[in-house]
C-alpha cells in the first residue's frame, strides 16, 4: 500500500508540475487577456488546486494528522506576481 500511495503522490506531482507549465504558458500569452485565455488559466489554476489539496489530503493521510490547508486555502487563484500564495497561483492580480 505504501508503494501505491508514494506512486499516487509522485504522479500527482507530475500533474502538478505540467499544470504549472501549461499555466505559465498562458499566462504569459498574448491571449492571456481573451475570454479564452481566461478560460484556460482558469482551468489550470483549479486542476492545479484540486491537485495540491489531493497530495495535501495523501501526506496527511501518511502522517496521521488531519489536513487543515485545504480548509485556509484562498477561494480564488491570481497572477504570476512573484509573491508566494502558498502554492496558489494568482491570476486576478
Amino acid at each position: 500500500m505504501v508503494s501505491a500511495v508514494s506512486g499516487s503522490t509522485a504522479a500527482l506531482q507530475g500533474q502538478i508540475q505540467r499544470d504549472q507549465l501549461d499555466l505559465n504558458d498562458w499566462v504569459t500569452c498574448v491571449s492571456a487577456k481573451t475570454p479564452k485565455g481566461q478560460a484556460e488559466i482558469q482551468k489550470f489554476s483549479g486542476e492545479i488546486s484540486a491537485a495540491q489539496e489531493r497530495l495535501a489530503r495523501i501526506e496527511a493521510s501518511k502522517s496521521g494528522t488531519p489536513n487543515t490547508a485545504s480548509a485556509s486555502a484562498p477561494a480564488h487563484s491570481g497572477a504570476l506576481d512573484g509573491r508566494d500564495h502558498g502554492g496558489y497561483v494568482d491570476v486576478w492580480a
